[in-house]
Formats: structure tokens, sequence, C-alpha cells
């Protein structure tokens, strides 16, 4: 009855007035001994609230569950999936370049790369921030070092060294039978190819 008494529920309200006629018939003598009272009412309400309670207990036991399985993923440490990158004889090989670019110009690697990619745009129209974008994503990682979409594809990584070796031809750093910039190399063919020339 107290439960019922502070509820505002349509049901409550049709037990506590279910009640107060019940209690009036006794005060006005209006009950007899043998008659008999409806109970309908108080039926409906007890079940009424037995279903509300049973729902309540059951979403409370649902929260207790995820508020546990909330606290065991908090406690656990989590797992990353790193993507490392793989060592790569190409970039060992183009470091020599870089630096001597560096050094001419007098600028940081980071300004090197940004001209780099700028002269990728000029020369052969592609959008390097798409392919740097769609690296990552591939990947699984959230950023990467600039040059790096291009290391493993063959396409720009001969796109990127046909412009780092003009500009050590074009502005004197390195000629063009250097070893820095050219590709062949000399062989123990080379060797017995001139030996026999000289006999």
């Amino acid at each position: 009855m107290e439960i019922c008494r502070w509820s505002n529920k349509p049901k409550a309200n049709q037990f506590m007035d279910w009640v107060w006629d019940i209690i009036e018939k006794y005060r006005n003598h209006e009950l007899s001994s043998t008659q008999q009272i409806d109970i309908t009412p108080i039926t409906e309400a007890i079940t009424s609230m037995s279903q509300a309670i049973t729902t309540l207990t059951n979403n409370m036991t649902i929260m207790q569950q995820d508020i546990h399985e909330l606290k065991q993923a908090q406690s656990q440490p989590t797992i990353e999936t790193t993507y490392k990158k793989p060592y790569n004889p190409w970039f060992a090989k183009m470091q020599k370049k870089y630096k001597l670019l560096e050094e001419y110009f007098d600028i940081t690697r980071g300004q090197l790369y940004k001209n780099i990619l700028w002269e990728l745009e000029n020369l052969y129209d592609i959008d390097t921030q798409q392919i740097q974008a769609d690296y990552c994503y591939e990947n699984n990682i959230s950023s990467c070092y600039p040059l790096e979409p291009y290391e493993f594809t063959p396409k720009y990584r001969d796109m990127i060294e046909q412009i780092i070796n003009s500009n050590l031809i074009k502005y004197g750093i390195a000629s063009e039978s250097d070893p820095i910039t050219s590709t062949k190399h000399i062989t123990i063919f080379d060797t017995a190819i001139t030996e026999n020339n000289n006999r």
C-alpha cells in the first residue's frame, strides 16, 4: 500500500481508490460479515506491480552485466596491430643522394621530401595526398613518412629516382657516369672484355 501511495501510475490510483472505498464502507457499516469484497482491483494492481518489478530486475541484471564487461575491457591491455615497415634496399641507396641535395640546397630532409612530392605532382600529375591516404588505409595506420607510400612500388621508385638523378646532374652535384646516378656496375665480364681488347 505504501508503494501505491507514492506512485502516480493509473493502477496505483485505482488500487488506492479501491482501498478507500472499502474503508468508507466499513466506517459507514455498509459491509456485513457475509458480504463478499471484490478483490479484482487489488489483484490487477499486484499483478501489474509484479510485472514491473520483474522487468526492472531484468534490466538491472543486463546493466550489471554490461558494466562488468566494460570493466573487464578497460582492465585488459589494448592489443593494437602495429605495422612494421620492412627493410628496403632502395631507400638505403637513395639516402646518399638525399644527403647531397640537402647539403647543396641547405635544407632539411622534411623540406626535401616536400619538394620531391611537389615535383611528382608537377611532372607526373599524380595526387600524392590520395596515394598517402590509400597507403595508410591499406596498412591500417594513421600516418606514415612522406615517401613511404612510394618506396615499395616500382613505378613510383622510378619517378623519384628520375627526379633526384636529373637534379643531381642539373646542379653539377654528380655526373651521368657517376656511380651515384648510374646503375651500371663494373663486373668481371667488363674486365675480361678490356683484357681481350688489349691483347
